[in-house]
């Protein structure tokens, strides 16, 4: 999610609009062959050997049936698919549908997988009006891709298939004249917001729609600790508050730097109502002294902290490798004290809604951190010194 909003942030930057296809997969997990998982694991990624037998072992041997009313079908054996909610499932589906990421590569579109979740985008040039042409080429690539997905036993289901235009107000209005997207004889409209891995994505990249989906979330929960609170000790709901809340707002949190205050309001709010309920305090008592209290950060030094934690991991491990190609280091011109201070270079931006991707935002996080938690030598160092520091900046 972080890379392709970072696609699409930064294209509205060079002034052009990207057209999104989110793409859904009927009973994905379902309809796997086996035999052609397993000799993929072992072509591509040298599972062989005892592991590909592992593998084998874990996936044959299972059976299903039907139970409605009480009455029960035979037990067939299934010959297809991977079980749904098990740790492998995703990755051996992602093993599976490997070569299709070099089918998408074929048209030049940008794409992004996550087990059965697929995304296609590509920029639109209105340079010389709308021009159909890119429109095309993503029509012919998801043409392609569910072709390849019939050969292989799995169904794209283009009526469930999301498309979606993101640009300033301008660009989308301008492009809307366009129409739908065409893909296997079926027209997908243009959808004025497409809900991906949880995180609601607008036209505007404005997340107001996101933002509301969490409040309302967040508050349901709220009001359930609520009722109980009086029955349960300050450790127990400060236990429940971080995993049924504040789990909530930290989810995918890295997409909303730069988002407006008023959004940012909104999530700060349901923060502080919460730690009024886990501290039992007034409801208008002042809740500055309760998130010292409980030690919770700000959401606004949330989103800085999963960047700065995210941008740790991407120059340690150098992975995911989609990530590190968006951050450089700063290297002067000639010999300055900077040489040695680990900065990031922080490219040049036209618009704000650009300085928002993380090409941008990775590094101007990481520049204003001390020398002294740049430098680090392990995650679990970094993180407990970076939450002290965002600690004392949020509330000295």
């Amino acid at each position: 999610m972080t890379r392709v909003v970072n696609d699409l942030l930064t294209a509205v930057d060079s002034k052009m609009p990207s057209l999104l296809l989110s793409l859904d997969i009927s009973a994905a997990f379902d309809t796997l062959d086996h035999n052609r998982l397993l000799q993929r694991a072992d072509q591509l990624f040298g599972l062989n050997g005892r592991v590909n037998d592992w593998l084998r072992s874990y996936l044959s041997g299972r059976s299903s049936c039907v139970s409605v009313g009480g009455c029960q079908s035979s037990t067939v054996q299934n010959a297809t698919g991977v079980p749904q909610g098990s740790v492998l499932g995703p990755l051996l589906f992602s093993i599976f549908t490997t070569p299709v990421g070099r089918l998408i590569s074929s048209f030049n579109i940008a794409y992004h997988q996550y087990a059965d979740d697929t995304q296609l985008y590509t920029s639109i040039d209105l340079s010389n009006g709308v021009d159909k042409s890119d429109q095309t080429r993503l029509s012919s690539c998801a043409d392609a891709v569910t072709q390849w997905h019939l050969e292989n036993s799995l169904l794209l289901n283009p009526s469930k298939t999301e498309a979606l235009v993101i640009g300033t107000y301008q660009q989308v209005a301008k492009f809307n004249s366009a129409g739908g997207v065409k893909i296997a004889n079926a027209v997908v409209p243009v959808s004025s917001a497409v809900r991906i891995l949880g995180v609601t994505i607008d036209r505007h990249l404005t997340f107001d729609d996101h933002v509301t989906k969490v409040v309302q979330s967040c508050n349901y929960h709220i009001r359930s600790l609520r009722h109980i609170r009086k029955l349960i000790d300050k450790d127990t709901a400060n236990l429940l508050a971080c995993s049924l809340v504040m789990s909530r707002l930290d989810y995918c949190n890295a997409l909303l730097y730069g988002m407006t205050n008023k959004n940012i309001n909104r999530l700060q709010r349901v923060q502080k109502s919460l730690a009024r309920i886990v501290c039992q305090a007034p409801y208008r008592s002042a809740s500055t002294p309760l998130l010292m209290e409980l030690h919770w950060l700000p959401v606004k030094q949330r989103i800085d902290y999963k960047i700065a934690v995210m941008t740790y991991k991407v120059r340690s491990y150098q992975q995911p490798s989609y990530l590190y190609d968006l951050i450089t280091d700063y290297v002067p011109t000639r010999v300055l004290r900077s040489s040695e201070a680990h900065l990031l270079n922080v490219p040049g931006t036209r618009t704000k809604t650009a300085a928002r991707a993380f090409c941008v935002a990775a590094p101007t996080v990481w520049n204003s951190l001390p020398l002294s938690v740049r430098t680090l030598p392990t995650v679990g160092q970094f993180c407990r010194q970076l939450k002290t520091h965002l600690f004392e900046r949020a509330y000295n």
